[in-house]
């Protein structure tokens, strides 16, 4: 067995299907292994931590699914061995929430519009970036994102560099949307 060994280490044993000292433990490494908004300021509580909750606007590009990247201290006291870095808002776009009495929505940088109700844990895509689906309107529509735009990466090397200083999994995911086809 492994003993001593770095996050890193640990999450690569288990993918090799060798015996490490514990299994991985991994809090946000994607959107899909996150935690939302209100759980998570309930986890700092339960844990006996300071509030440090998130904002729709802090997640920017992220909002829709209202997943929060840990605070560090966090990923020491549940000893978590993946830390994801995401590439940033392109300057092209910024998150502009407008508050309604009902819902809270935004236009997405492909030009969808998201829904998120009051008490909802995130938000719900309810409107096509292109209104009819003809090869016209494709063409005509000027909208999309652009993943070379500087913004996304600027700083994205020093944050995978801290990462891998840390000893953790870096887990690395870029959004720029789910894309055209993939939303609805």
């Amino acid at each position: 067995m492994m003993e001593n060994i770095t996050g890193r280490q640990r999450l690569l044993a288990a993918l090799n299907h060798q015996e490490a000292d514990r299994f991985p433990i991994d809090l946000g490494g994607t959107p899909c292994t996150s935690i939302t908004l209100e759980a998570y300021d309930n986890l700092r509580q339960v844990l006996g931590l300071e509030s440090k909750p998130y904002a729709f606007e802090d997640l920017g590009g992220g909002a829709a699914f209202a997943a929060v990247k840990p605070h560090p201290d966090i990923y020491t006291l549940i000893k978590c061995d993946v830390e994801m870095v995401g590439l940033k808002d392109p300057d092209s776009w910024h998150l502009e929430i407008e508050y309604g009495e009902d819902y809270d929505t935004y236009d997405d940088e492909w030009g969808c519009k998201l829904y998120h109700p009051k008490g909802g844990h995130y938000f719900d895509y309810r409107g096509p970036a292109i209104q009819s689906a003809t090869l016209d309107d494709l063409e005509k529509w000027t909208s999309r994102p652009n993943p070379l735009d500087p913004g996304r990466w600027r700083g994205y090397r020093a944050a995978c560099q801290a990462v891998r200083d840390s000893g953790r999994a870096l887990a690395s995911w870029a959004h720029v949307g789910g894309g055209l086809f993939e939303q609805p």
